[in-house]
């Protein structure tokens, strides 16, 4: 659209790069003429029907989130060969769809010259026709196969030598040196960023590639070491950010319908109609929302408060190409080119352009999906942390016959969900350099009008997430630290850089704390639980600290309500992963300043963990039955008593 910001698609090296010798691949046919192959992005299954000279591709677990047009243009770029599309089909399972792709020969003989120059070397310059079939997963960069005369064997795949495969370039490591904030808070109404990113995890060093958010944010603002989620999945947390109240009071207590969550205008209209943006607005400001709002939103409702609404339509599990928008109350289609981060971004940067050349204070809260499940990468990134693998924490893979039941059930990883989980991890980061490059851009654009200095950005996520701790392939939704603490940044003027802080904080406090910075406070009917951060931003020396410090929160509540059936073990599928929505997963705990947790399950066996975290950081073994934490654990009983039903001041305990 005219006026939007656009930053130059990035190509991927990889992609352009000349193609070296070849050796040839043993793969174990599925049946006689089906061989498997996986690429980063997804997992596809290729069969090879040599008489009519069809190939054709069936993507098992992404193939049911995406449009025809999508799939199509995914092939085009998994396969260095100009395809035709012959026919779309059911399969005979009713979550795969199957694609039929006409190969010309005539197409390959003329075709791109990468495939030309990598039939001229090599042990596949054998006689037949190869085609370029995309990324194999074991490291290599493109296969091949051919056709040969063998019935037995009717295809012979190659793939490039590791060590002779093109050597993308290194991820960036050199940030912009942006300047220190200045001592002083301002005299006039400042600009409030909020990015707000998805399963983004603090614990498994998912900031690490960042690097330049860790220079605006952390070098340049305050970290809390200590932020957690009060509710470890997406829409409930989401909620509370936006209200400023626990899921049992917000009312969005899980993803589902059921839960008052999965279609923004029916999570509680009257809380609704008291989140923040209201109340920012009133307060003189231009209010944008980009990205992801909660799950799931119509195509016409604009959510109470935003001056500009761009929101995400579905939940984009699988793909950042080629989604839909809530776009002022009208469908955006966007295009299959169109990388999600950088479409969020772009429409960020036009809302925040006009309301500085409009000498107007903004609010923008920016939330890319990434890095969401399954991350697609920042484009030009598909090269980067090949040899990276998820973090081999303590609990990695850990038997845990002392946990609640849908932990303890779980089987060792399998050779292939650890690959996947190593896999999804990459990605992960991949991802996150496109929203690294997001807060670039936009930092970049204020700076132009000389705003940072008048300008308060915040950084976190709606909840963390896991990797193969516990035997749990991947997800969110349990009551580990892997799960429940988040990075959490802010940077201003008056805000000291460089600074952690050990406090609890937690999303319930970042409607009261953007409304103190922006000169006002949640209505009384906003009813919010949490508490402003300002006091702890804001205390000036150490002895003001020190004293802000004593009087904040002593004990934080988390809770998750599950729904549905008896939940299952993960099993080795196309996800690896385990189910999180079942009931006996139904939990509320307690994590103290002393550095004890404490969980109890609504469950048949009304299960109990408690963890000491000082000495126990990765919740390895669970105190609850220890004789000699007796005390501390009906101490803790009681905590949790007081707040699973708290409701403002009484979820407070200094």
């Amino acid at each position: 659209q005219v006026g939007e910001h656009r930053r130059p698609r990035r190509e991927n090296p990889a992609h352009n790069a000349p193609f070296v010798s070849l050796v040839p691949l043993e793969i174990a046919p599925l049946s006689s003429h089906t061989f498997s192959f996986t690429h980063s992005r997804c997992v596809l299954s290729r069969s090879f029907q040599s008489p009519s000279g069809l190939l054709t591709l069936s993507e098992l677990p992404l193939r049911s989130h995406l449009s025809d047009q999508h799939f199509v243009s995914l092939l085009r770029r998994f396969c260095c060969v100009n395809i035709m599309v012959d026919r779309l089909h059911s399969a005979t399972t009713a979550t795969m769809a199957v694609a039929v792709v006409m190969l010309a020969a005539a197409a390959h003989a003329q075709g791109p010259q990468q495939c030309v120059k990598a039939l001229s070397s090599g042990d596949c310059k054998a006689t037949g026709q190869f085609v370029c079939i995309g990324t194999f997963l074991e490291g290599s960069t493109f296969g091949f196969c051919k056709q040969t005369s063998d019935a037995k064997a009717p295809w012979q795949c190659c793939r490039l030598k590791p060590a002779d495969a093109p050597s993308p370039p290194a991820p960036p490591r050199i940030a912009p040196s942006y300047p220190l904030p200045p001592t002083k808070r301002p005299t006039s109404k400042p600009n409030i960023i909020l990015f707000l990113t998805d399963d983004e995890d603090y614990r498994l060093q998912s900031l690490a590639v960042m690097n330049t958010t860790k220079e605006l944010l952390i070098k340049g603002g305050t970290l809390f070491e200590n932020y957690r989620v009060v509710l470890p999945i997406c829409c409930p947390s989401r909620v509370s950010i936006l209200s400023g109240r626990y899921p049992h009071n917000s009312g969005a207590m899980s993803n589902t319908p059921a839960g008052w969550c999965s279609v923004g205008k029916y999570w509680k209209g009257p809380g609704q109609n008291v989140s923040l943006p209201t109340y920012i607005q009133k307060a003189g400001y231009a209010t944008g929302i980009f990205g992801k709002e909660l799950n799931v939103n119509d195509d016409s409702y604009i959510s109470p408060g935003w001056d500009r609404f761009f929101v995400l339509g579905g939940t984009s599990e699988g793909h950042y190409y080629a989604d839909w928008f809530n776009d002022q109350g009208q469908r955006y289609n966007a295009k299959p080119s169109e990388y999600m981060t950088d479409l969020i971004s772009n429409r960020a940067q036009t809302f925040i352009e006009g309301a500085l050349q409009a000498s107007k204070p903004f609010f923008a809260y920016v939330a890319p999906h990434a890095p969401h499940t399954r991350a697609s990468p920042q484009p030009g990134t598909d090269g980067y942390f090949q040899d990276w693998k998820a973090p081999r924490a303590p609990s990695w893979n850990l038997s845990s016959p002392d946990k609640h039941w849908l932990v303890r059930v779980q089987k060792p990883l399998t050779p292939r969900c650890a690959l996947g989980s190593d896999s999804l991890y990459q990605n992960r980061l991949r991802a996150l350099l496109g929203v690294d490059q997001m807060i670039q851009d936009i930092v970049n654009l204020i700076m132009k009008h000389d705003q940072l200095d008048n300008t308060y950005i915040l950084y976190t996520s709606d909840h963390g997430f896991h990797l193969g701790e516990f035997q749990m392939p991947y997800f969110k939704g349990q009551p580990y630290e892997t799960d429940l603490r988040v990075p959490f940044m802010i940077r201003g003027p008056g805000i000291a850089p460089g600074r952690v802080l050990p406090s609890f904080a937690a999303e319930i406090d970042l409607a009261p704390t953007i409304a103190e910075l922006a000169g006002t406070k949640p209505p009384p009917e906003a009813v919010v639980d949490g508490h402003s951060l300002v006091p702890l931003l804001f205390s000036g020396d150490n002895a003001t600290e020190l004293a802000a410090t004593a009087a904040w929160r002593s004990d934080l509540l988390f809770e998750f309500f599950a729904g549905g059936h008896l939940g299952q073990p993960a099993v080795d599928g196309p996800y690896c992963r385990h189910p999180i929505m079942s009931w006996n997963n139904t939990y509320s705990g307690v994590v103290t300043t002393d550095g004890f947790k404490y969980v109890e399950f609504n469950d048949t066996e009304s299960f109990v963990e408690m963890y000491d975290l000082n000495a126990d950081p990765w919740e390895i073994s669970n105190l609850a039955k220890d004789a000699a934490h007796a005390g501390k654990r009906a101490e803790l009983q009681a905590k949790l008593g007081k707040l699973r039903n708290c409701a403002q001041d009484t979820c407070w305990s200094p």
